[in-house]
């Protein structure tokens, strides 16, 4: 007798520690996802300061530190508590426990595995958020975006998280009231990157494009590029690395049956649908421009690769990965086209066409795509796997309602500061550069000193004007003009045929004007 009640002591002692090794591991495997992805920041800023151009730099790599900083604050003070399993349908609100009085004290109380979602969550939040700079690069006051994010962080993205992956959203996979038994989004195509799509597409229009962009309505839009390859290639790289925390950190539970085999097929697909999107979108851009390898948009079709697998990675074999990131390469170089030339909006990253719209078709093929894959229970199954139409009926309202709700409450914030004037910094200070008139220097110099003052790497001369004869004639090189005096400006597209002329977004009087062939030439103004 006393043999069976050791043996049953052992029994529960064992199970007791089972469950805490499994909590511990749970933990650590959202821990470390966590900070996978928040190399997710370090790569949009990489992303963003190679896509601006010199005079910009310094600004758009304060705005992504400013996102990570006052979204950590919006999400603790009320962002978590909104997106929380508590209270309703559609917002949650955490009560806080006893002998709390502020979300920072419940923070303190929480245990092990609810801390790290609560991590987690937060750089889902900051990436969301994060988006929306890239498309209003170069013309955004630093205030502006502080709202804005803040906003991203503390309201608009809570709220999709509470509708699509809490067990009392209305839209919810999980909940089993939900509308049409609930949307599937397994990583946060629509939760996080339509988000912050739609938001940055808003963004864009509200506050104007940068001058010289677009000019009369029947001709194609400047294209304004930008100033370091490295640094584009360098950020794509690294938001790849954290893409793949992003997509396996959304296996919570670690240790459950299975978890480890949809873990590999998830990095799996992930990392081919990338692949397929980056060769679909620059053998689109090579068809058209017939001469030239476009490499913004080799890096542009990985990343709407990666965010058209976000949804399905998990519910996917790896041939349709590629069909879906090929697909999504597609999706993005259309969106793109539209934007610039049919909207006539001025999204300097693409943000949308990259996250908005590529969000959009990857919860539409989480429609008609997945397998029914799941750790515990049935899984989605799309149309093309004997599903009955309701999964893409449910994440096709689910798009509808994120893009409607990001643009109700976008419009909300921005409006009242953009009619304030607080929106867009003043034609006189884009023309000095942002870096300049807002961060109160510029990000590179040429090492040498003018005045005491050092000389903007922006008006060093690339290569002079006479070794365009040893180029080919149908070459395009990228010239810099250099003009004494001047600080900054001077940079233009030329062929090697054609005269150099000062850049678009140079206001006309400026001193540039004037500069033909490599040399100053008269123009009735003293030098």
């Amino acid at each position: 007798m006393a043999t069976l009640i050791e043996l049953e002591h052992l029994h529960n002692e064992t199970d007791a520690a089972l469950g805490s090794l499994t909590e511990a591991v749970d933990t650590i495997w959202t821990l470390v996802m966590a900070i996978v992805i928040l190399l997710m920041q370090g790569g949009f800023g990489m992303l963003e300061a190679g896509a601006v151009r010199e005079r910009s730099v310094r600004d758009i790599l304060l705005k992504n530190v400013m996102d990570a900083s006052v979204c950590a604050m919006a999400w603790a003070a009320f962002g978590s508590m909104l997106a929380s399993d508590t209270h309703g349908s559609f917002l949650g609100w955490r009560v806080l426990p006893n002998d709390t009085e502020t979300p920072f004290e419940a923070i303190d109380v929480a245990q092990g595995e609810d801390m790290s979602v609560y991590f987690l969550g937060y750089l889902y939040a900051a990436t969301s958020s994060t988006i929306v700079s890239g498309a209003i690069a170069e013309r955004t006051q630093q205030r502006a975006y502080i709202i804005l994010s803040c906003a991203m962080a503390g309201l608009v993205y809570p709220a999709v998280v509470h509708w699509l992956w809490t067990d009392r959203g209305w839209l919810s996979w999980t909940n089993e009231e939900a509308v049409l038994d609930g949307a599937y989004d397994f990583a946060g195509a629509g939760v996080v990157h339509l988000t912050g799509g739609v938001v940055a597409l808003l963004a864009a229009k509200i506050v104007g494009p940068r001058a010289g962009r677009f000019h009369a309505r029947d001709q194609p839009p400047n294209e304004l590029r930008g100033h370091s390859s490295t640094l584009s290639v360098l950020g794509t790289f690294l938001l790849t690395v954290g893409w793949l925390g992003f997509n396996l950190g959304s296996i919570r539970h670690i240790t459950l049956p299975g978890a480890p085999q949809i873990a590999a097929q998830t990095a799996v697909c992930t990392s081919l649908s990338g692949s397929a999107g980056c060769l679909a979108a620059i053998c689109v851009m090579r068809c058209r421009q017939r001469t030239v390898w476009s490499l913004e948009h080799a890096c542009n079709g990985w990343l709407a690769g990666l965010v058209s697998i976000t949804a399905c990675a998990s519910v996917v074999d790896s041939t349709i990965s590629l069909v879906i990131g090929a697909m999504g390469g597609l999706v993005y170089c259309a969106a793109s086209y539209v934007v610039a030339n049919v909207l006539r909006v001025d999204d300097v990253l693409d943000a949308f066409a990259v996250h908005g719209a590529c969000g959009c078709w990857s919860m539409l093929a989480a429609g008609f795509l997945a397998n029914g894959a799941a750790i515990v229970g049935p899984g989605p199954l799309g149309i093309f796997y004997g599903g009955d139409g309701q999964l893409i009926a449910a994440n096709s309202l689910a798009v509808v309602t994120i893009s409607a709700w990001c643009l109700l409450l976008g419009t909300a914030v921005m409006m009242p500061l953009h009619r304030a004037g607080l929106m867009r910094i003043s034609a006189e200070f884009e023309t000095t550069g942002i870096d300049v008139s807002e961060i109160g220097r510029a990000a590179y110099s040429s090492g040498a000193e003018a005045d005491g003052q050092p000389v903007l790497a922006a008006s060093r001369e690339v290569f002079a004007a006479s070794d365009m004869e040893n180029m080919a004639p149908d070459a395009a090189p990228v010239v810099a003009v250099r003009v004494p005096g001047v600080t900054g400006a001077g940079v233009e597209l030329v062929g090697a045929r054609e005269r150099i002329m000062p850049p678009a977004d140079v206001a006309e009087g400026s001193p540039v004007d004037g500069v033909h062939d490599g040399a100053p030439q008269e123009t009735g103004r003293g030098s």
